[in-house]
């Protein structure tokens, strides 16, 4: 007790900084997941000594203490140290629920994934007030995929055509360890479906196609022509008042035609890739559907949708990964040496087998069993 005593006169006897650097010991204690802890929860018996002080000369540290932890502590309205605060920084759940009507967990969980929060507050921790507003604010905006496209007028797997071509780009989208469906922006679809649709309509109007109509006419994707209305590089674009959203918005199939002469990639096509890394078209697929291998749509010399790998992806990939295939053309004398080498060291592929592709390893592990054995 007598050290205790020492030790608080110390920190003490140096006024409102010694003050706060004792506070500062506290706070270093806390594991603090909570907005509205209150005093008690903070400073333990220490703060209950000095409630119970009635004497004026401590009102002023109260004062201090109330402020220094208002200050730099994730504290709400309804947390009490000495009384509450309007300015406290941060939210608590019950508030987040009687503001905003939605759960916490759900607001943190967007909060995380639109990186305005730590991954580690995902399940648990204060809010800033900041944060809850402009997540609230982007949630009562944003609508799941199936009710974007009913904005748009048109079915879901077209909107999810549009969505892959890069037409209309998600608001929210898993990341930083959340997962969750995207979302898009209300408003921001509203505004494409305004800025596409023509103030006057074309003077002829004969001959003018729907975009799905006029793509198989141009022989093209509906993508295709989509992106030149929304890039204004067509002169004749109409506006069917029977019609709601993009299934109104008609084009001239000549044009387009004329606009979107094919030109074939250099990068090889997903074909070609299946015989450079020795796996198949298939596996190749399968690579570029899981994402472990960035591919894009183009057209190949007949106009036909092809996928394509670009060269420096491709090179990418083989630095980092390598199939037995590929084990057993590059290290031919010593594959079986190699084989029962990863068997032994139990050295587990870094893309699982799937149904089209085979197991890829970490070419560098690879490399240091090589070296290992030789």
């Amino acid at each position: 007790m007598w050290h205790a005593g020492e030790k608080g006169y110390q920190y003490l006897s140096r006024g409102g900084d010694g003050l706060r650097d004792a506070l500062d010991v506290f706070h270093g204690r806390l594991e603090l997941n909570k907005s509205d802890f209150g005093g008690g929860k903070l400073y333990g018996r220490f703060y209950k000594i000095l409630w119970d002080q009635r004497d004026p000369v401590w009102d002023q540290i109260k004062r201090d203490i109330h402020d220094y932890a208002f200050e730099v502590l994730p504290l709400s309205q309804t947390a009490n140290v000495f009384g509450t605060s309007k300015k406290a920084s941060h939210i608590s759940e019950t508030e987040l629920r009687k503001q905003f009507g939605l759960r916490p967990s759900h607001i943190r969980k967007m909060a995380v994934a639109l990186g305005m929060l730590d991954a580690a507050s995902a399940k648990s921790g204060a809010v800033p007030k900041d944060v809850a507003r402009k997540v609230a604010e982007i949630l009562a905006d944003s609508l799941l995929a199936k009710k974007a496209a009913g904005v748009l007028g048109i079915t879901y797997p077209k909107f999810a055509k549009y969505r892959r071509a890069g037409i209309f780009e998600p608001v929210i989208v898993p990341g930083n360890g959340v997962t969750l469906s995207e979302r898009f922006s209300k408003r921001a679809l509203e505004a494409f479906l305004e800025s596409i649709r023509p103030a006057v309509g074309p003077p002829v109007a004969e001959g003018l196609k729907p975009i799905n109509v006029a793509a198989k006419l141009a022989r093209c994707r509906d993508s295709d022509v989509l992106k030149l209305v929304r890039d204004k590089k067509l002169k004749l674009v109409g506006w069917d008042d029977g019609k709601v959203g993009l299934e109104a918005v008609l084009v001239d199939p000549e044009e387009v035609l004329a606009l979107g002469q094919p030109h074939e990639s250099e990068d090889p096509s997903l074909d070609e890739v299946g015989e450079i890394l020795n796996v198949g078209s298939d596996a190749a697929r399968s690579l570029c559907g899981s994402g472990y291998l960035p591919c894009y749509d183009g057209k190949n010399r007949y106009n036909q949708a092809t996928q394509y790998v670009r060269h420096s992806d491709i090179e990418a990939f083989r630095a980092e990964y390598i199939s037995l295939s590929e084990m057993a053309f590059e290290f031919s004398d010593r594959f079986g040496d190699l084989q029962s080498a990863i068997n032994t060291k139990r050295i587990r592929p870094s893309i699982p087998k799937a149904s089209k592709h085979p197991n890829f390893y970490r070419r560098s592990e690879i490399e240091a069993l090589i070296n290992a054995i030789a």
